[in-house]
């Protein structure tokens, strides 16, 4: 895989050279955008979130302060903050993704927003703010062509974590019970 990243990382840094060559803001952006992701796969956070942030300038610069081609950029360098252990700024990235959300924002990145932000409120001890936001993600991710069983059944056991530390067990419980349904492999039968 380092191959395949440090192959990736050329690719990017040409299409970048290339873009900056013909002053094009939008393709400077979106190379940038993928070099930072290539730092954050090789978890070089300190290059991803910088690389991240130039990204995120060019695309203000270019579509305004609250573009929606801004969610995406913004969405990763709150998961870089976070990692780094920044969470005031992870937690206004983030915001500042929420506040571009519209209409024409695929379910894709509004379950990756709304999951981000649940785990946000779950680590700020907000359950019921987790709570809404784990079922903005589920409903997003539950929308798109054959939604990921294991990814929905992650969601509501998140729900259900947050449920249980409201003191809501009643209401966890089915919840873990659909969760674990979907985790049950059925050992082979011998026949």
């Amino acid at each position: 895989q380092r191959n395949q990243l440090d192959a990736a990382r050329k690719t990017y840094e040409r299409a970048y050279e290339m873009a900056e060559a013909g002053g094009r803001l939008p393709s400077m952006a979106k190379a940038l955008h993928s070099l930072a992701y290539v730092d954050y796969q090789q978890s070089n956070l300190e290059a991803a979130r910088a690389t991240f942030e130039r990204a995120l300038a060019l695309r203000k610069l270019f579509y305004g302060e609250q573009a929606t081609p801004n969610i995406r950029t913004r969405l990763m360098l709150a998961v870089v903050l976070q990692a780094e252990g920044s969470m005031p700024q992870a937690i206004e990235q983030a915001n500042l993704a929420q506040q571009s959300m519209g209409p024409d924002v695929p379910a894709q990145i509004r379950g990756e927003l709304f999951e981000l932000l649940g785990a946000q409120y779950r680590a700020q001890k907000q359950w019921d703010e987790a709570i809404a936001s784990y079922r903005e993600a589920r409903e997003a991710w539950q929308s798109v062509p054959e939604p990921n069983r294991i990814n929905l059944a992650g969601l509501d056991s998140n729900i259900a974590d947050c449920l249980v530390k409201k003191g809501d067990l009643e209401l966890a419980r089915p919840l873990y019970d659909a969760a674990l349904a979907v985790y049950a492999v059925e050992p082979p039968t011998d026949d």
